[in-house]
């Protein structure tokens, strides 16, 4: 078994070599980080350059490139040099504060359930349903919460870097890059 990992109803999960935990023990806030000054339509994100962490590009049902320097893809969004991110705002965050970054605007993208992968057997089942019920057991008693309050995931917080500060944005046309 592995705990957490993302789950996505619109997965092809019947052709994968595992199978997802019935219960979500809690949900993952994924936000579209964008350029602030960009100009861009997120409703036709196909015609983005959106990057995401480089185990989540099978999420998505558009093209997304994968990134394995989340740090430096931020940094990217913030500088103009691609259009957009998609990950956890848990993951993005701290970098975004701890950077200093302040031209990037945050959206929220779609929230995501966190499950547990279990091996496909004869026993998956089994494994699920005592899974299920531990973790039906933590929610109830506020264990869960308690627990691992600290890094679950709340309600998504629609702050924006650089909330406070002039918005001096150049034209347009300085962010747009020639798509390939």
């Amino acid at each position: 078994m592995h705990f957490p990992s993302i789950y996505s109803p619109t997965m092809d999960t019947l052709n994968l070599p595992y199978t997802f935990s019935s219960d979500a023990p809690f949900a993952v806030n994924f936000v579209i980080y964008t350029h602030k000054c960009l100009e861009s339509n997120v409703d036709r994100i196909e015609d983005l350059e959106v990057y995401t962490d480089f185990g989540l590009v099978d999420l998505f049902d558009f093209d997304i490139k994968p990134s394995t320097n989340i740090t430096g893809a931020i940094k990217m969004v913030d500088t103009g040099r691609i259009d957009a991110l998609i990950l956890a705002d848990k993951v993005v965050d701290p970098i975004i504060k701890a950077e200093g970054l302040t031209n990037v605007r945050r959206s929220l993208y779609k929230t995501y359930e966190a499950r547990a992968i279990l091996a496909k057997s004869s026993r998956s089942a089994e494994v699920d349903k005592v899974f299920s019920r531990a973790i039906q057991r933590l929610k109830a008693s506020g264990e869960l919460h308690e627990r691992f309050g600290n890094l679950l995931p709340g309600p998504f917080d629609n702050w924006q870097p650089g909330d406070g500060k002039p918005n001096t944005c150049p034209p347009s046309s300085e962010l747009q890059r020639p798509k390939n």
